[in-house]
């Protein structure tokens, strides 16, 4: 008797759990079957089709998707899967059955929650669109695909187990809409988020005025916005009264105006007053970063003559502008001591019989 002849007898008269030998050859056959079909696609399919998008210098996107699918259908669920198969051949406890079933659905579901999250990261970080997007955006967004995601597995899972997946979407229904209502203000927030995240009225580091509060702001979260104001204090506001008040944003101004108005004393000869607007204007020219409008004889007052000079600052940081009005300050404060021209400060004139005096 060869030892082929020895396997067939011995597989004839095997019998355990209602299953026959050749019921368990079967199984077995299939098992790694299942093993052999899903290492080939793993490492022939996936792999070579790597190596062509390589070699056309394709888009890193598509290679980063194939690289987590290569690493998302590891060894453990190769083995679970198969098994699942060679088990369906058989007769086995139905508890064994559930088991193997639960743990193969259980690595399914984490796969492809991964391979899911590495898409979603891979459009909204690496493509045109997502490039096109804020970086508050796309956090909110992230972060709302990823929910539905997990909620759209959970779902799948539980229907592959064989629960009744439409009570629970039911009560899922029922207590969302308690949870909505109780919570209408936090959702009024969210939806003012996603509206500044779309509109973009600030970013982080913008340097922003809300009524009398200015401050930068720090982050802008799902629910409130935070900004820290010049005090070194943290203000938080919350995003639907963020959106219905008037914002001011500093760092989108290209360019700073700055009106002034000079005042001199009433005794300044007419030849020096002809040349103030153009001492005011060669101040202004003379310093870098600065542009000149216009400077005027404006006004005739009861103890000066006014002159109104406007320029822009052609930065948009508050210090900068800060030291170069200062710098103005001192050089038209310079100019009019050169010249002997008096800056005046309100005065009265008493006067009695046989003097007068004057007193401030």
């Amino acid at each position: 008797m060869t030892f082929i002849d020895d396997v067939v007898a011995f597989l004839e008269g095997f019998e355990f759990g209602g299953n026959s030998g050749y019921d368990y050859a079967l199984a077995l056959g299939v098992f790694l079957l299942s093993i052999l079909v899903l290492q080939i696609f793993k490492y022939l399919i996936i792999g070579r089709l790597k190596h062509f998008l390589v070699k056309k210098d394709r888009s890193k996107t598509a290679q980063q998707l194939l690289d987590r699918l290569n690493k998302t259908i590891s060894f453990t669920l190769i083995l679970f899967i198969s098994l699942m198969n060679g088990v369906m051949v058989i007769e086995t406890p139905s508890l064994l059955d559930q088991v193997i079933r639960v743990i193969v659905y259980l690595l399914l579901s984490y796969a492809l929650l991964k391979l899911l999250f590495v898409i979603v990261d891979a459009f909204l970080l690496n493509s045109k669109v997502g490039k096109s997007l804020s970086s508050n955006l796309i956090e909110f967004l992230r972060l709302f695909f990823k929910t539905i995601i997990v909620v759209i597995v959970l779902l799948w899972f539980l229907s592959n187990l064989g629960i009744d997946t439409t009570a629970f979407l039911a009560s899922f229904g029922v207590f969302g809409l308690a949870i909505a209502f109780a919570l209408q203000n936090v959702i009024s927030d969210i939806f003012a988020a996603l509206i500044i995240y779309i509109d973009r009225p600030f970013e982080i580091g913008d340097y922003i005025q809300i009524g009398s509060d200015i401050g930068e702001v720090e982050k802008v979260g799902i629910r409130s916005t935070k900004i820290r104001v010049l005090a070194g204090n943290l203000l938080i506001v919350s995003n639907r009264e963020l959106i219905s008040t008037r914002i001011f944003n500093h760092k989108k101004m290209e360019k700073r105006r700055v009106p002034m108005t000079i005042g001199v004393h009433c005794s300044t000869p007419i030849e020096k007053l002809r040349e103030i607007p153009k001492w005011l204007e060669s101040i202004v020219t003379g310093i870098e970063g600065v542009t000149f409008d216009r400077a005027f004889f404006t006004a005739i007052n009861d103890y000066s003559y006014d002159f109104e000079m406007v320029y822009f600052v052609m930065s948009r940081s508050y210090s900068e502008y800060l030291k170069i009005r200062q710098e103005i300050n001192f050089k038209i404060v310079e100019v009019l001591e050169a010249n002997e021209i008096i800056i005046p400060y309100p005065t009265s004139t008493v006067e009695l019989e046989g003097q007068t005096s004057v007193g401030a």
